[in-house]
């Protein structure tokens, strides 16, 4: 029988590293998820809003964050998916899945990863910035996969975790009141927010 690698159960540091940058990355995009055009009505981003977005390898390849995370891989994807609430008081809660799945170049293994991230700050619009700052949050294992990976490498949530205190800036480039575009300069993404029912 042949052998099974010990990546089977803990990725090599390098793969650690991408999710790690994957993580920073999405927190910048699940953070700035609000910003406003000069003249935007800052009420107009008040309630819940759904998101779910997909990042294929092509895209992720293309972010400066990435250029040594990505080693070692043939293929990655990340898909984020939940809801943000924006409150009158400046306010506001996230929470939401996120979903990495990673192809290791020299064996083909596929991993796939999934966390529960929770977060709550506050938020502002400015001119044609939406600036949200962490207060607190958690990320948590949403699998039995992920949790014996975490639970290997406790350090892995540890440096995952919602930094208190950061602060992420978006640009909008759409708002009406069931969509809104948002466009974070750092990682070159676009996030769609629709309004929930």
């Amino acid at each position: 029988m042949k052998k099974t690698t010990a990546f089977r159960n803990q990725p090599p540091a390098s793969v650690r590293q991408m999710i790690t940058l994957l993580l920073f990355l999405f927190t910048l995009s699940f953070n700035a998820c609000k910003q406003g055009k000069s003249g935007i009505d800052k009420k107009i981003f008040l309630g819940a809003w759904n998101f779910s977005e997909h990042i294929p390898f092509e895209k992720l390849k293309e972010m400066p964050d990435f250029k040594n995370g990505l080693e070692g891989l043939k293929d990655a994807e990340m898909n984020l998916t939940g809801k943000t609430e924006y409150h009158t008081n400046g306010q506001l809660n996230t929470s939401g899945e996120m979903t990495f799945r990673l192809t290791v170049e020299a064996n083909g293994q596929e991993v796939t990863m999934k966390f529960n991230i929770r977060e709550a700050g506050k938020w502002q619009v400015t001119d044609s910035t939406l600036t949200e700052t962490t207060e607190d949050g958690e990320i948590t294992p949403a699998d039995d996969l992920t949790k014996k990976m975490a639970e290997e490498d406790p350090s892995m949530l540890k440096e995952l975790r919602p930094v208190k205190g950061e602060t992420t800036s978006d640009k909008i480039v759409v708002a009406s009141p069931s969509l809104i575009e948002l466009f974070d300069p750092s990682t070159k993404l676009k996030m769609t927010l629709r309004k929930a029912g």
